[in-house]
Formats: structure tokens, sequence, C-alpha cells
């Protein structure tokens, strides 16, 4: 998504986790270890953003207490305290002068509808979708198909290479938001 952002002029800045591909060289780029980290980034370069893709798969709870050391079968503690982490993507989406919020939803069921609700929950101007039901497309492929849904448009993508979705994603970003 970057390299189709930077391939169609956009400025670019990305905050990443940890991730197993090349990172973007011509995007300015803050690297980031937890949940905790991204939100704090998001948020502290947002307002400087037209728009904001929330692509990242970042988890929901983290543990309430971190060790420091591994915990041995010994210690006898059979329960985790979990704690929420902010939601990075409703977060944005409820600024007042936000820029447009592109949202993911990795989804096995009830495909469309459940996209239409995460677009309607988190007040975010579009979702791309992604049916992670299907071993033959998405994260451990090279390729993929999704569903472009905002309140307006509903538009399947074929199944094709991850960079050729990106571009086109992008353009219809740029189609119906700019």
């Amino acid at each position: 998504l970057a390299h189709a952002c930077i391939q169609a002029g956009a400025k670019t800045t990305l905050v990443v986790g940890s991730i197993s591909i090349d990172v973007e060289r011509r995007a300015e780029t803050i690297f980031v270890t937890s949940a905790s980290e991204m939100y704090d980034a998001v948020m502290n370069n947002i307002t400087s953003q037209d728009l904001f893709i929330s692509c990242a798969a970042v988890a929901d709870y983290r543990p309430s207490k971190v060790s420091l050391n591994k915990i041995k079968k010994t210690s006898n503690i059979k329960s985790i305290q979990l704690t929420e982490n902010k939601d990075i993507l409703a977060s944005v989406c409820k600024l007042k002068d936000k820029p447009i919020c592109i949202g993911f939803a990795a989804e096995t069921e009830n495909l469309i509808s459940n996209a239409k609700q995460k677009l309607k929950n988190k007040k975010c101007d579009a979702i791309i979708l992604n049916d992670i039901s299907n071993s033959e497309i998405g994260l451990k492929s090279d390729e993929n198909e999704v569903h472009f849904i905002s309140e307006k448009n509903s538009e399947k993508i074929d199944k094709n290479s991850k960079q050729i979705i990106a571009e086109i994603v992008i353009n219809k970003i740029a189609k119906y938001f700019f």
C-alpha cells in the first residue's frame, strides 16, 4: 500500500511494528514495538495527514502484567489477565478534523455484513474487506481479492497480485474521496 501511495504521488508516513516485508524506503517510517507505541505514534502524527489507512493487525488485548523472565510451569500461574488496547482506527475516526479514514476487516463469515457493521461502528470512510477463510489468497499468499466498501459503494476487486490490488485500492480512494 505504501508503494502504491508513493507511486500515486502521495507523501507517505508509515507506522510499522514487526513486519516480515521490506519497508518502502521513500516513506517516512516510524518503527514501534507495541500497540501502545503504535497508538501514540499515529496520534502524534495524524494531524498532518489527509488520509489514514489502518491496515495493521493490532492486537485487541495485551497482558495486564508483563514478566521480565520466562514464566515456568512451577510458578503455578494458570491464567493471564488481559487489558484492552486502545482502538487506533476508532480513535482517529473520532477526531474533530480527521483525515479520510480507511480501515481493513479480516473476516471469515458474513463478510459483507460484518464489514459494513465495522464501517458503521468505527465511523470510517471505507473498509477494505479481506476474506481470511480462503487459504489461496490473503495473509500467506502473494495474491489477494478484496471488497472496497463505503457508505455509497461496495465493489469486489478480483484476485490479483497484492501490488495490483494495492494500486486499485489507492485509485478507488482517490476517485471517491479526493
